[in-house]
């Protein structure tokens, strides 16, 4: 039986390579049934990935442990055409990336480049570098997807048959290895191996996103969005990413498009309501999420979602039936049992949400949110011992800016503090850290010595209040006095709450704790007075910017305190933080009232200065915000304007009308969630009573 050869269209590339093929079509056929046995109706595909670049004769390497999207796609029977020992390399790829990849003896090309050749004839495809696969694929006319290196393109690019995929940057083969992997599902879909493109598309974008690879990802969507009927499915990937990567305008304009493509895909409704919400447009968010609802009325993720929103809008009682369907749909979601116990509490059902989180904790003991969560319920019903020891859960969420670790000392559990010398350091807002503040002097009595790590902004006001104390920035690297080995243990301000406040018996009657500068109260007092002699000094701020999503539920516009604004003999000092000139202007023209703004004090950047304006008022009526807690604890009377439920704070206690933590400070509340008219109505009858009597003292 004569011998048969391969047809080699191009051999006069291989004759240039210095490549001498013995053409053996029988040997081609028997490699190929053999390869074809072990996977029928699979799209043969060899691989190398070690090669030269012809032009320059530059050794490179694509390495194999990189090659996660070529080797995913479906379909596919590889066969490993690497010459020399590569097992190690071929193990470790099998492994991680869970496939087979065909490993006969390779023949080396220059030994038995007959075999060597035959083999490549067999493939339906080649995937290399610039290499002697390569070109020997090119001259029998097998299709060549070849990754190069820049500068080390050669004849292969007048080949037919053959796709060059080249590096953008220098050393950088994720890109190729992306592109190549597209390039070989279209050879599979084209061979019949593989039906649809999509699985491989929605799989391999979803891995590129938890790779952080983003723009990979949102280049496979886009592919994903070209084809038949998964336009909007692909628009909507595109989209999530766009959100997340906190471009949240283009995120909404390419939902509303995938909407426009196909109105009925309910999840572009749920993701537009994620992206709105994310920038505070609750109203919007919820008109999406009930509009995703009439398309899929049974999405538990719609029902979670709207439920939050409602919460964030301080609609906690809306709230409760959508959590309760989600959890119906979705039993399995602890985040969603973590939500509806929320909105019990904010609800005003403390008790029901207190054994919500008791449940919750008891199925899973390491459940951050829920022991902490649970804390607030139990400090803002008075039950502080228990609520604090739960509080020391906060350190745990990934939102914590300190934990115990960072500081060489052993962390203080219980037992009294006599005789020990303590580190005391902050972890949270300025607000809250005024208020532990309040403990200090208890500290200060229990402890040989104290070393406070305090915001920078408050160092002067620290260290004048406390001259017994060492008080220092919290910042890193420590400072020196934060790691004196003669320090005995250390705690957080918020932990002196267990060592001092473990029932509100323990609460001293303290008139104030912080001493601001008198020269400059003084001097910022007359320079107010001279404004309007006579009238008395009313420091007002009305919004709570630190949390958007919960401060805007403390907050009210300026514009609505005109009652309050219209009282005679008063006064008005701005102490709004942060740039209110637009608001003060529009009560200025609308209202008529011209409000007293000191260009000179920025709480934003120095609180000491900010302490001596507030002490410089004769009341301070005001939102829940820092404002309040720099005024009692200077001791200045402060009316606080209090929200009810999601807006109320655990340190505000539920029920009271004084504050344990600040005997200057007289809370109005609200009678309905989210209804400020009454508050304002109440505060600005108090303040008209209050002005009065003041005029009539001599």
């Amino acid at each position: 039986m004569s011998k048969r050869s391969i047809p080699v269209p191009l051999g006069k590339y291989i004759a240039a390579s210095d490549i001498q093929v013995d053409k053996d079509l029988d040997l081609r056929e028997q490699l190929r049934a053999k390869f074809v046995a072990k996977a029928a109706g699979q799209l043969l595909v060899g691989i190398a990935w070690k090669g030269a670049s012809r032009k320059k004769n530059v050794p490179y390497m694509v390495n194999l442990l990189d090659w996660g999207p070529i080797l995913h796609v479906p379909g596919i029977t590889f066969v490993n055409l690497q010459p020399g020992d590569c097992s190690i390399e071929l193990a470790a790829a099998v492994k991680g990336f869970g496939i087979s990849i065909v490993h006969n003896e390779v023949f080396d090309p220059f030994k038995d480049t007959n075999r060597y050749a035959a083999t490549i004839a067999a493939m339906g495809v080649i995937v290399a570098p610039e290499s002697d696969a390569a070109a020997i694929a090119a001259a029998f006319g097998v299709p060549v997807l070849c990754m190069a290196l820049p500068s080390a393109i050669s004849g292969l690019t007048s080949l037919p048959e053959t796709q060059i995929f080249t590096q953008q940057h220098s050393g950088e083969w994720f890109d190729v290895i992306r592109d190549v992997g597209l390039a070989l599902l279209d050879h599979t879909v084209k061979s019949g191996a593989t039906a649809k493109r999509s699985p491989y598309l929605r799989s391999m974008a979803q891995d590129f996103t938890k790779m952080g690879r983003l723009e990979d990802a949102e280049h496979l969507y886009r592919c994903l969005a070209m084809e038949p009927g998964l336009t909007a499915e692909g628009l909507f990937q595109i989209a999530s990413l766009r959100h997340r990567t906190g471009r949240r305008e283009d995120a909404l304009r390419l939902f509303d498009e995938a909407l426009a493509e196909d109105s009925a895909f309910w999840h572009a409704y749920n993701g537009k309501g994620l992206t709105l919400a994310s920038l505070n447009r609750y109203d919007e968010a919820i008109t999406s999420y009930r509009q995703g609802l009439i398309l899929n009325p049974r999405s538990g993720e719609i029902h979670n979602n709207l439920g939050t929103s409602l919460r964030c809008l301080g609609r906690a009682a809306e709230a409760l039936p959508h959590y309760r369907q989600a959890i119906e749909l979705l039993p399995d979601i602890a985040s969603i049992r973590l939500n509806e116990a929320s909105a019990l509490d904010e609800s005003g059902d403390s008790e029901r949400a207190l054994r919500a989180f008791d449940k919750l904790v008891l199925q899973n003991p390491e459940y951050v949110d829920a022991h902490y969560n649970r804390s607030q319920i139990l400090l803002s019903n008075g039950r502080l011992e228990e609520g604090w020891k739960e509080l020391i859960w906060r350190l745990k969420r990934p939102a914590a800016n300190a934990r115990y670790d960072i500081f060489p000392q052993p962390v203080w559990k219980s037992g009294s503090l006599s005789g020990k010398r303590i580190l005391v350091w902050t972890e949270q807002g300025i607000g809250d850290e005024l208020l532990a503040a309040s403990m200090i002097p208890d500290a200060i009595a229990a402890a040989e010595h104290v070393t406070l790590l305090c915001s920078e902004r408050l160092l002067p006001l620290m260290r004048r209040s406390f001259p017994a104390v060492t008080v220092e920035h919290r910042a890193e690297p420590l400072p020196a006095c934060a790691v004196d080995p003669s320090i005995d243990l250390q705690l957080s301000l918020s932990e002196l709450g267990l060592a001092f406040r473990q029932n509100f018996a323990a609460f001293p009657m303290r008139s104030k704790f912080l001493k601001a500068d008198q020269h400059k109260q003084d001097s910022l007092r007359a320079k107010y007075q001279a404004h309007r002699p006579g009238a008395r000094l009313v420091g007002i701020s009305w919004m709570s910017q630190k949390n958007y999503e919960l401060g805007w539920l403390k907050s009210q516009s300026l514009l609505s305190w005109a009652p309050i604004l219209s009282t005679p003999r008063v006064l008005f000092v701005n102490l709004q933080y942060g740039d209110r000139q637009q608001e003060l202007e529009k009560v200025r023209k609308q209202l008529g009232i011209e409000l007293l703004h000191d260009d000179s004090i920025d709480p934003l950047v120095d609180m000491d200065g900010f302490a001596a304006q507030v002490a410089a008022m004769d009341l301070v009526v005001s939102a829940s915000n820092t404002t309040v807690h720099t005024a009692g604890a200077l001791g200045v009377p402060v009316w606080v304007l209090a929200a009810k439920g999601r807006g109320r704070f655990w340190y505000w206690f539920r029920g009271k009308t004084d504050c344990p933590w600040y005997p200057s400070a007289h809370f109005i509340t609200q009678e309905k969630e989210g209804d400020w008219s009454s508050v304002l109505n109440r505060c600005s009858a108090d303040l008209m009573a209050w002005s009065q009597e003041k005029a009539e003292l001599p």
